[in-house]
C-alpha cells in the first residue's frame, strides 16, 4: 500500500520482484496515476507487472489513456469487491 504515487513509486522500485499485480488509482496526490504509469513503463521490471487501474475518471478519455501506457485492466468506481477480485486473478 502506498498513501500516494511517488511512495508508490518507491516501493514498486524497492519490491518490485515481490509484486505481480498493483491496483492504481488515478487520483492521488504528489504524482497522480497517469504519472506513475509512465515512470514503470520505463522500467525493465514494468512490462512484468500487471496494473488495474481502479477511477471514477471519464470512461473513454481515461481508460484508452491508461490502456495505451499497457494497463491489465481499467475498473470504475463505484466497483464490486468480487467483480475487482476476479480482475485481479486473472491479471
Amino acid at each position: 500500500m502506498a498513501e500516494n504515487g511517488k511512495e508508490a513509486l518507491e516501493v514498486l522500485e524497492e519490491r518490485h520482484d515481490e509484486i505481480a499485480v498493483m491496483l492504481l488509482d488515478l487520483l492521488m496526490p504528489v504524482a497522480d496515476g497517469f504519472e506513475v504509469l509512465e515512470r514503470v513503463k520505463e522500467k525493465p521490471w514494468g512490462q512484468h507487472l500487471a496494473i488495474v487501474i481502479i477511477s471514477t475518471e471519464s470512461p473513454t478519455k481515461a481508460e484508452r489513456r491508461c490502456f495505451d501506457l499497457g494497463v491489465a485492466d481499467f475498473i470504475h468506481r463505484p466497483f464490486d469487491a468480487k467483480l475487482v477480485q476476479r480482475k485481479v486473478q486473472k491479471s
